[in-house]
């Protein structure tokens, strides 16, 4: 992530050398569009590292226990507007047939 933050700052300079004349909100709308991009893949690999694919999940249904169910994609809106794409495990109750994304 530190490459990462460091392309931006790189990014903002090389705007903001361009742009001398800016004036405050354009400079907020600059350094919010690089941002976003690093407010994205920061969700996304927070997202990845909170799952604990050794966990026991029970069903919110029926109190049984969950199995896996394969690798499930889902792109989600953050409050922002952003996509975050998340790929995980999805759960499925043999019991019910209640499936769970993400499980827990």
């Amino acid at each position: 992530m530190k490459k990462e933050l460091d392309e931006m700052l790189n990014r903002l300079n090389q705007w903001e050398a361009a742009n001398r004349d800016a004036d405050l909100t354009q400079m907020e709308e600059a350094i919010d569009a690089e941002l976003a991009g690093i407010r994205q893949q920061l969700l996304e690999q927070m997202a990845r590292e909170g799952e604990n694919p050794e966990a026991r999940v029970v069903c919110p249904n029926c109190d049984q226990t969950m199995m896996k169910n394969g690798q499930k994609k889902r792109i989600l809106r953050t409050k922002n507007g952003d996509k975050v794409t998340i790929v995980r495990e999805q759960m499925r109750c043999h019991e019910c047939g209640m499936t769970l994304f993400p499980p827990g």
